[in-house]
């Protein structure tokens, strides 16, 4: 590729964002609750190295911005580069170390509000990340809604509008056919069996018994996990996981969080990038992937 010395560089970069992938994933899965500041603090200053390491390419990046002769992939990569840079150079390092430090400790504080249900718990945390992100949305500017900004970085160019848009069409759409479907009784809107509490193991059995159906590569290229809300995150195209959780009751839901994270996972599976797989810069201001 044209930009091989552009991409030889941004290797650096790529290997943090694997670090903190793989941290965060931890995070949720494995570490222990008193480990959340020392995590913190550790994604906090990995988070400026990358800034750095990121700052440093901006002269080739700004080499490679005009020329006339790249393949598309090539055009991709200096336009998310450019995306990058644009986040390093106007948000002040001590706002990216210090969201960082909250939303980590923010997570284990979550897990603890949510299973006592204990919203106080986590309000100040909540609060302290809004404000944040409120300065990072005036920072990287905007037009209209502030929360324009926030919404480009994870969807380049999507905007509240275009939000109110889509769900302002399908909403009313939706709500005509629950009520029809509710009035012809053809299905009950609660199930017995919601409650009634189902054997973990047996539970787990049945989701490894789904990935299999699913084709999911297990213990090759994927993994599936447990932890307090289902996610998917990618350390590499070879190393997708995703999480489901057990509540003991009304077995529908990690079921079908199992389906719904698989079809994350196959995604990013599938994502074909000639060459080495490491050159993938997908990753914007190295945040993980949110859980849905």
């Amino acid at each position: 590729m044209k930009i091989d010395n552009l991409l030889r560089e941004y290797k650096f970069v790529w290997a943090i964002d694997h670090a903190n992938s793989l941290l965060g994933w931890d995070l949720e899965v494995n570490m222990p609750v008193e480990a959340a500041s020392a995590r913190g603090e550790a994604l906090a200053y990995l988070a400026l190295i990358r800034r750095e390491y990121l700052l440093r390419l901006r002269d080739l990046v700004s080499k490679y911005e005009d020329a006339k002769d790249l393949t598309d992939i090539e055009k991709g990569v200096i336009r998310v580069l450019k995306r990058e840079l644009k986040y390093y150079t106007s948000i002040p390092p001590e706002i990216i170390e210090e969201l960082n430090r909250v939303t980590t400790k923010a997570a284990v504080v979550w897990r603890e509000a949510r299973r006592e249900s204990n919203f106080e718990k986590f309000k100040p945390y909540l609060s302290k990340i809004v404000e944040l992100e409120r300065v990072i949305a005036d920072k990287l500017g905007y037009e209209g809604h502030p929360y324009n900004a926030l919404l480009d970085l994870y969807e380049e160019g999507f905007t509240v509008n275009d939000a109110d848009n889509v769900f302002n069409t399908l909403l009313p759409n939706l709500k005509s056919i629950l009520e029809k479907v509710l009035s012809e009784g053809r299905y009950p809107s609660k199930h017995p069996l919601e409650d009634v509490p189902y054997d973990v193991n047996v539970m787990k059995s049945i989701n490894e018994e789904l990935l299999k159906i699913l084709d999911m590569p297990v213990g090759t290229r994927f993994r599936m996990d447990v932890s307090a809300h289902p996610f998917t995150t990618s350390m590499s195209i070879n190393d997708v996981r995703i999480t489901t959780r057990y509540e003991g009751k009304d077995f529908r839901s990690t079921m079908f969080s199992v389906i719904h994270e698989s079809g994350h996972a196959m995604y990013e599976l599938m994502i074909d990038i000639p060459g080495n797989d490491a050159r993938r810069p997908w990753s914007l201001h190295g945040r993980s992937r949110e859980p849905v």
